[in-house]
């Protein structure tokens, strides 16, 4: 009986080609985002869930309370807080179990490290040759780290492994890059020659589902004596495990009491007038930290909006894929009508349908099943570079998510099988032929079927459109600077001013150096704050942001506008007290204009210390971008309604006390190759042993969009397979319509329809469905627009048309998708087609 069933399916599947390969490409499609994008959503939303008591690791964090100049309060929400805090608060609250700190590279300050956050660093490999690399996602942690966090460890103790100072715990792909397949145990690691560290261990590499980004993490006993020098260094990233059944808020609210009872003297003390300024904290469950992103953090925030848009689309996809196959399986019921009759007639039970059904659309599927399988295979490693889809084992896959993909699919093979059996056994012989005779009988379910699919394309095209629109409005946004053909060298943070400015002179002499200027941070760099004091507001404190130091070409270079008062000096004589603020500054300030700014005295802590020194705003610019374009709304309050951000500029290391190391140059594309080899070879010749680093500017800045530019990617892909489907399923009915309705389109062309005519009456069904489909579409696609919009800084608007646009190019590829299809049916010559009937 099965044997009978099978050789069925197997002559229906060859008696339609073109309905055949529809129903198998649109399946496969649908399999194959179900099966990458499935199991990728679920375990980004999952983050941190890997982690050993995940569900009781809270972050602590500090929020800087202020009143601004309207005296309302406004916050700036800290990931850091002071090294020592952990101690005082996990002896005197019992509900903290245990604590364990961590200090991120990009954190590391000179104050309480033997090394900046850029360094060179240096192993020996297993032939004797010392290799150097510029040191990424490093940090220093408590001993007790890999134990807290339960992260398994390859090689060594959790407890032992960063026990003694200049202990170094790597991870398996930091191993075998830099050791190959050999033990890496023992060996060394140094930082610009002077550092060394003994790799004690080997971790296994976290997965993508963390904030935590660290290839090397290093014993903090080595810095424990220089990080509890002031109460401000605000660097540590503080993690507590709660005892089972603690109330976080309630104890967040004890620990607000406790700030007020250590902390507001020590700001006194410092200098802040506490009346206008209050130090809180926070506790941030673990689960929540990948998905935010506050002063001090350096991840990637994924945003979880997005993702839980993405985790609906592979159902939306596969459903299109399977109404797809429900309308082409009804549709060719009208070709086997004599079958059906028969067999009905003959006295066949509805188990006999039910089962022709079901293996029918098990071959069906298992064939796309096995054709999605082979393009994952296909597309494996495309898949992980450009869209950053880590697609699991069958043994990785979660038991939840294994186990859901399981009944979709399960799902997929009964469901539109015993919708077709059940339509079948619904109707006698007599309805049945009925049905063939009246062509355009549509069920309600049916049409729903269909006006769901076109509203999914609908959905997905217009957020595609937007997402596409946005990101390339913020990638080609000038952020207020000229960065054409500018290229940044990182010169050693640890090089001292003389060979510093002497490299300053080489690069001028160079005939491809445009211009060129030095700073201790540039746009893009991860931002650097600096707290300010406005005496004139009584002492009002606040948050700034600096670039560390400029010389007096920056705000030319750049073309940053001077709105009121003068730049720095080529000299620096009389700056070294000297700052030029923004218009954002202004504003924040309370003062009316610019000029008025000028003359004006700020107090700056300038983090070589712990004073205070007086400085003067001798220059007021244009407001520019210093930060990204993301609106992380707790962190936002430095900016203005425009998003701009306060900026202070000081001129060289006079107030900060940090080196000029990277050096902006710009360069003319046609001499860059020659310019750079000879920069190259000046830059070797005197800092032997040190990394020759440059970047674009451009690219530099672009960076902290790359997570937004793979979530794109992702998106259009995504998005490109909804339209495919959605072409496939109109291609098809159009297809069985023009077969069915064949001698009234050749009857209509001899009572003189023209082609318009004959297209119009084939299209019309489909036509209302699409109208219906634009009307609930568009509003649906308005909120995760929105969603998506307000991740930015204002600036960006998002018009009716952006909303008109893509649903207009979704009807003219849906229509030329089905066009030879129209021309074929409007071609066809009565006499050929009435002679068979």
């Amino acid at each position: 009986m099965i044997s009978s069933y099978l050789k069925l399916a197997l002559r229906l599947l060859a008696r339609s080609p073109l309905m055949s390969l529809i129903n198998v490409l649109g399946l496969a499609a649908g399999f194959t985002v179900f099966f990458v994008l499935w199991p990728y959503t679920r375990h980004e939303l999952a983050s941190e869930q890997f982690i050993r008591d995940y569900d009781r690791i809270v972050r602590f964090g500090i929020v800087w309370n202020q009143l601004n100049k309207n005296d309302e309060w406004s916050s700036d929400v800290m990931a850091t807080s002071h090294p020592g805090v952990a101690h005082t608060i996990g002896s005197e609250f019992t509900e903290v179990e245990s604590f364990t700190r961590v200090f991120y590279q990009q954190n590391f300050t000179r104050a309480g490290m033997p090394h900046g956050k850029d360094f060179t660093a240096a192993v020996i490999n297993t032939t004797g040759e010392k290799v150097l690399f510029q040191g990424e996602h490093f940090a220093y942690a408590d001993p007790n780290v890999f134990s807290f966090f339960g992260l398994p460890l390859v090689s060594g103790d959790p407890e032992q492994v960063l026990a003694e100072p200049g202990s170094l715990v790597v991870s398996e792909d930091f191993a075998l890059r830099h050791f190959g397949h050999g033990s890496p145990i023992g060996r060394q690691l140094f930082i610009h020659d002077t550092v060394v560290f003994h790799i004690t261990g080997v971790f296994k590499n976290l997965p993508a589902n963390t904030h935590m980004k660290l290839e090397a993490v290093a014993s903090d006993m080595l810095i424990r004596k220089k990080i509890d020098v002031t109460p401000f260094t605000a660097e540590a990233h503080t993690y507590f495990r709660l005892r089972t059944g603690t109330d976080r808020l309630a104890l967040e609210k004890r620990l607000n009491g406790f700030n007020t009872q250590h902390w507001e003297p020590v700001v006194r003390e410092s200098g802040y007038n506490t009346s206008r300024v209050k130090l809180s904290s926070y506790l941030q469950p673990l689960q929540d930290i990948p998905f935010s992103k506050f002063s001090g953090d350096h991840h990637f925030a994924k945003s979880r909006d997005t993702l839980r848009f993405l985790n609906v689309v592979p159902l939306i996809i596969l459903a299109m894929a399977w109404i797809n196959y429900v309308n082409l399986i009804m549709a060719s019921h009208g070709k086997r009508i004599k079958e059906l009759i028969t067999r009905k007639n003959a006295g066949a039970r509805p188990l006999d349908f039910i089962r022709q059904f079901a293996l029918e659309s098990l071959l069906i599927n298992v064939i796309a099943c096995l054709l999605a399988v082979v393009f994952i295979k296909l597309f494996r490693y495309p898949l992980q570079v450009y869209l950053h889809f880590y697609v699991p084992s069958p043994a990785d896959i979660p038991v939840q998510t294994a186990l859901v993909m399981t009944a979709m699919l399960v799902t997929g093979i009964f469901a539109p099988a015993a919708y077709a059996a059940l339509v079948t056994l619904n109707r006698t012989p007599h309805a049945l032929m009925t049905s063939v005779k009246w062509k355009n009988n549509e069920t309600v379910l049916g049409k729903t079927l269909v006006v769901f699919q076109y509203t999914s394309a609908i959905v997905l095209v217009v957020y595609a459109f937007a997402v596409y629109r946005q990101l390339d409005a913020v990638l080609n946004s000038s952020m207020g600077i000229d960065r054409r053909d500018v290229v940044v060298i990182d010169a050693p943070a640890n090089a001292s001013r003389k060979d510093l400015d002497f490299f300053v002179r080489q690069c001028e002499t160079f005939a491809g150096v445009e211009q060129l200027t030095t700073s201790t941070h540039i746009t893009g760099d991860d931002a650097w704050s600096v707290v300010v004091f406005w005496k004139e507001s009584d002492s009002r404190a606040f948050l700034a942001h600096s670039t560390g130091g400029v010389d007096a070409g920056f705000i030319p270079f750049y073309g940053i506008e001077l709105v009121a008062g003068r730049n720095f000096s080529a000299t620096g004589i009389g700056d070294s007290s000297a700052i030029i603020v923004s218009e954002a500054m202004v504003e924040f300030l309370g003062l009316s204009d610019a000029a008025q700014a000028v003359g004006k005295t700020l107090s700056v802590w300038t983090r070589r210390g712990e004073e205070k020194q007086d400085a003067t705003i001798v220059g007021v610019i244009r407001s520019f971008q210093e930060k990204t374009l993301f609106r992380h709304v707790e962190a936002d309050q430095d900016r203005d309604a425009l998003g701009h951000s306060r900026i202070i500029l000081t001129y060289g290391s006079a107030l900060t006390g940090f080196q000029r190391h990277k050096i902006s140059l710009r360069i003319p594309h046609k001499n860059l190759d020659s310019t750079l080899a000879g920069l190259e070879t000046s830059y070797r010749e005197l800092f032997p042993g040190k990394l020759f680093r440059w970047s674009f500017l451009e690219d530099h800045m672009n960076r902290h969009y790359s997570y937004e530019k793979v979530t794109r990617n992702q998106i259009i892909v995504f998005t490109v397979l909804a339209i495919f489907i959605a072409c496939l399923g109109l291609l098809g009915a159009i297809d069985n319509k023009a077969l069915q309705k064949q001698r009234e389109v050749v009857i209509r062309k001899v009572y003189g329809a023209s082609m318009v005519d004959v297209s119009g009456m084939l299209m019309l069904s489909t036509a209302r469905h699409m109208t219906l489909s634009v009307v609930l579409g568009i509003p649906l696609a308005i909120y995760p627009v929105r969603q998506y919009l307000a991740k930015f800084a204002p600036g960006f608007s998002f018009g009716w048309w952006h909303y008109a646009i893509p649903v207009l190019i979704l009807i003219v590829i849906l229509l030329a998708t089905v066009s030879s299809v129209l021309l074929n049916a409007a071609r066809k010559n009565p006499v050929d087609v009435l002679r068979h009937n």
